[in-house]
């Protein structure tokens, strides 16, 4: 789940930094939470460039995804 949400952030700001930031966290054990996500799927959700990241076709999907799935949790924890 906290890859889940981990992607989520990162999606959100576009950017691993900015991610990092929000949630007061490193960059580094953000961008190792969403590979180890990408290859628990077989996926990549991102693609990586010196100006941040941009989700790909299966990361939009997966956000729709992801989403429902917090959304769930939190109604269930609460």
């Amino acid at each position: 789940l906290q890859q889940v949400s981990t992607f989520v952030v990162v999606y959100q700001e576009r950017s691993f930094t900015a991610a990092a930031e929000r949630i007061h966290a490193t960059q580094s054990g953000l961008s190792m939470q969403v590979k180890e996500l990408e290859d628990s799927l077989g996926l990549q959700l991102f693609e990586r460039s010196t100006r941040g990241v941009e989700p790909t076709a299966a990361g939009e999907r997966f956000y729709a995804h992801a989403l429902r799935v917090l959304r769930w949790w939190d109604e269930g924890s609460g």
